[in-house]
């Protein structure tokens, strides 16, 4: 099952049955998505008054991509020794923890 994000269409049909006391499982059958998908949903975006508002998700959710696509990459230098470890037949676990590679 490929992973894709939640609509602005479904987090207002979340809100909506969030609002009517359906539960997450039942939501998540409803959008053809997994319960998970729902809780994590809510979980992230229901206020503290257990209010659940789809257009806030909606710019929590766009907020955190940008957030995320900010974040510093491995640059080529980087790659370069990551490279030559592989050649070297280090596995994953011993070149993250080469002070050289980080």
């Amino acid at each position: 099952m490929s992973y894709a994000h939640l609509s602005p269409d479904e987090r207002y049909r979340i809100a909506h049955l969030h609002r009517g006391g359906f539960s997450s499982r039942e939501i998540g059958d409803h959008l053809d998505r997994d319960a998970a998908t729902i809780r994590r949903e809510l979980r992230r975006n229901t206020a503290a008054d257990d209010r659940y508002d789809c257009r806030s998700a909606q710019r929590r959710s766009i907020e955190r991509r940008r957030a995320a696509s900010a974040q510093p990459r491995i640059d080529a230098e980087q790659w370069k020794q990551v490279e030559a470890r592989l050649r070297e037949d280090w596995i994953p676990d011993q070149i993250a923890g080469d002070e050289r590679v980080a």
